[in-house]
């Protein structure tokens, strides 16, 4: 449970942050479509900031104030509308933009016409012994991760569809995860657990991947590891491009060989790889 005291004054951090996002200069700019989201993740806070600028003049620029409070900045990236840059931190010759953290104030310039997204992160502190030893979920699942795979697990939104699933593999890739009774669309990076059958997100996006998942393919107790690069729309004309993971087998044990191997990798893998639960582990197959 989060002591009361701590969480009230995170609160109130949320609340400035959503009421102050804007422009501290802006010449040639609209500044639009200001939203923040946040989550608890085992002791830690996050809270991603989107904000849309529209470049109306070809030597313009926006300078964009956010008071981050109590929350240490992670990541500011910009989309142009085609790819996703990161920003880095006072690096004042870049020819897309850069960012500045003083006194509690991140401040953002941008000279392209981009859509900024930031995430955000801070630390609460808990009244039991147990929850203050509890760590957010990119650290829960094992030092042996690799950072690749530990960071979209960390950052990505993991969706599954049935409670069988639920409990059988998404808890053990990340301690929070939504369940989904319906076909949704994807917006963010995402790692989707289970078949087209028991997962409707699942169903909906399915001809996307390169391998279809049936309840006969790829077969008893085998699953898939599928990664994509999906190109979504999140506005009128303005499209960004996310990573969707897909961990799914033929039954409950396909896919929990397909969550188990997917966390010894490496990297996230390029083609689609198959795997079969056996002898109570996840192993590696030609695909069938």
């Amino acid at each position: 449970e989060i002591a009361p005291k701590s969480k009230d004054v995170i609160d109130e951090v949320i609340k400035e942050l959503k009421e102050n996002i804007k422009p501290l200069l802006s010449v040639g700019f609209n500044i639009t479509n200001k939203t923040v989201k946040e989550e608890v993740v085992g002791s830690e806070v996050i809270s991603k900031v989107k904000v849309k600028v529209v470049n109306t003049s070809n030597k313009g620029f926006a300078i964009i104030t956010i008071p981050v409070g109590e929350f240490e900045v992670k990541n500011v990236t910009v989309n142009n509308g085609t790819e996703n840059i990161t920003l880095k931190e006072d690096d004042f010759t870049s020819p897309i933009g850069w960012y500045e953290v003083e006194n509690g104030l991140l401040k953002i310039t941008v000279i392209k016409d981009p859509e900024i997204n930031v995430i955000l992160a801070t630390t609460l502190p808990t009244t039991t012994e147990e929850t203050t030893k509890k760590r957010p979920a990119s650290l829960i699942l094992g030092e042996d991760i690799a950072p690749a795979i530990r960071d979209i697990i960390y950052k990505a939104r993991v969706m599954v569809g049935s409670d069988i699933d639920a409990n059988l593999s998404a808890k053990c890739l990340k301690d929070t995860y939504e369940k989904v009774g319906k076909e949704l669309n994807i917006t963010d990076d995402c790692i989707l657990i289970g078949g087209p059958i028991a997962n409707p997100v699942v169903k909906k996006y399915m001809d996307k991947f390169p391998v279809n998942i049936t309840n006969d393919y790829p077969g008893k107790n085998k699953g898939v590891i599928q990664v994509i690069t999906l190109k979504v729309k999140v506005g009128e004309n303005i499209y960004n491009y996310v990573t969707v993971v897909l961990l799914a087998g033929s039954d409950r044990w396909g896919t929990k060989a397909a969550v188990e191997y997917f966390k010894q990798l490496e990297d996230l893998p390029k083609e689609p790889i198959f795997v079969e639960w056996r002898d109570g582990k996840a192993v590696k197959i030609e695909k069938p």
